[in-house]
């Protein structure tokens, strides 16, 4: 795949020097870290670069855009806070929540340019060339025991937030939401006058502003409760650039590109005022939503701790099977984050057990309080009818092959072929 990505720097239409960005540095990066560690695990980059980045980089990844893929994973992805179109059929990841990062089996996460909005969670591991390489140290597999409760995820909610809180509190049993709401402190808007119809909803129209300027711009305000990173959602449709100040300190640019999505805004200290600033100049009159939220630490690593005692622990993993051992405290749930399709088979303890899934979308296994090996085969839906039908069609032709030329000759021979028979 690296070798791949090599070739892909020779399109046309796009610069030698800049595809892949940073080609070199991040394959370099991923292999100092495969080198030393070979487990099972996702890694990804802070803000993509395409929309098929794991393809581009040649590392195992969350991010995908394909026409082929379970749409069902899609709709969750959309629902969790992740870019996403079901049009599309496809979704990618931009840095979003320790909860996402958890239970998308992220290990790695991957920053090209050194900035990572949240470093709460993630231990800086090496760097080369202005890419860094952080380690989450609240991993956890790609599968472990959770609630049974899991499977009612509904992920109904056009606030992302509160569908995370949702699969939070199902998977680990704590009614405490784990993220909480950030309320605004003020506004600070110019050349628009900007109505609130509940937390995060607002419609503009211009305004022409009082000192004759042509400025026009959206600014909300809040003021960090906690130390910590703040997580937003920002949508304001054709807006799509928005700047994240401390102050008069411009600290970076987001872009909403064309789906909402939950991103980190960056780590700040308590009572520090945030400002989110979006410009308007071509868009001076619509409505949108923006949603801030803080991580409760607290209610986070009490559900972490409980998740990770019924971690799965992979020993053996290849294209099509995964072997490994859980203790369940309880009756549970094993959740994993593989996509579900038709062609998963689990086996706890040697003996097939019913594949069951969330919202078709995640691959999940049922099984009783105790230790327990598991493992999951997988077989793509109508392999084995297609080989079948292959192996009798490659017979047949090669029976035809052998045969029609003998009786061919024995029809020649007796005469039957000649023209005074005719």
């Amino acid at each position: 795949q690296r070798q791949m990505c090599i070739r892909d720097r020779t399109v046309t239409v796009t610069g030698y020097s800049n595809y892949p960005r940073n080609s070199e540095s991040v394959s370099d990066l991923i292999g100092s870290v495969e080198s030393e560690d070979n487990g099972f695990y996702r890694i990804e980059t802070m803000s993509n670069y395409t929309i098929n980045d794991p393809a581009l980089y040649g590392y195992k990844g969350v991010s995908q855009f394909s026409s082929t893929a379970n749409v069902n994973v899609t709709n969750i992805m959309k629902s969790l806070g992740l870019q996403a179109s079901a049009a599309g059929n496809r979704y990618y990841y931009n840095q979003n929540t320790a909860v996402i990062n958890m239970f998308l089996n992220l290990k790695y996460l991957i920053s090209h340019d050194s900035y990572s909005g949240d470093l709460t969670y993630l231990d800086p591991l090496a760097s080369k060339d202005g890419v860094s390489i952080y380690e989450n140290n609240r991993y956890l597999p790609i599968g472990f025991a959770a609630e049974s409760s899991i499977s009612e995820y509904k992920g109904e909610s056009f606030i992302q937030f509160d569908n995370q809180n949702e699969l939070f509190r199902l998977a680990t049993g704590i009614e405490e939401d784990v993220l909480t709401r950030v309320d605004i402190k003020d506004v600070g808007h110019k050349g628009l006058n900007v109505i609130k119809s509940g937390y995060g909803n607002y419609s503009y129209q211009y305004s022409a502003p009082d000192d004759g300027s042509e400025d026009c711009y959206l600014k909300f305000n809040y003021t960090v409760p906690d130390d910590g990173p703040l997580y937003v959602t920002f949508d304001f449709g054709e807006i799509k650039n928005v700047r994240i100040k401390v102050g008069d300190s411009v600290m970076r640019t987001h872009s909403s590109g064309k789906y909402m999505d939950i991103f980190a805004a960056g780590d700040f200290n308590a009572g520090d005022v945030v400002s989110f600033q979006a410009d308007a100049k071509d868009q001076k009159n619509g409505s949108g939503t923006i949603y801030v939220y803080q991580i409760n630490s607290d209610v986070f690593e009490r559900g972490y701790r409980k998740l990770l005692k019924g971690a799965l622990n992979v020993t053996k993993y290849d294209d099509t099977i995964i072997k490994g051992n859980i203790i369940a405290e309880d009756d549970c749930l094993m959740y994993t984050s593989i996509p579900y399709d038709g062609g998963w088979k689990a086996y706890v303890d040697g003996k097939e057990t019913e594949v069951q899934s969330i919202k078709n979308a995640f691959v999940c296994v049922p099984m009783s309080a105790g230790e327990h090996t598991v493992e999951l085969r997988y077989c793509p839906p109508g392999f084995v009818v297609g080989a079948v039908i292959s192996i009798l069609s490659v017979a047949t032709l090669v029976l035809l092959w052998i045969f029609v030329p003998k009786v061919k000759k024995k029809r020649f021979m007796s005469g039957e072929g000649t023209a005074e028979n005719k």
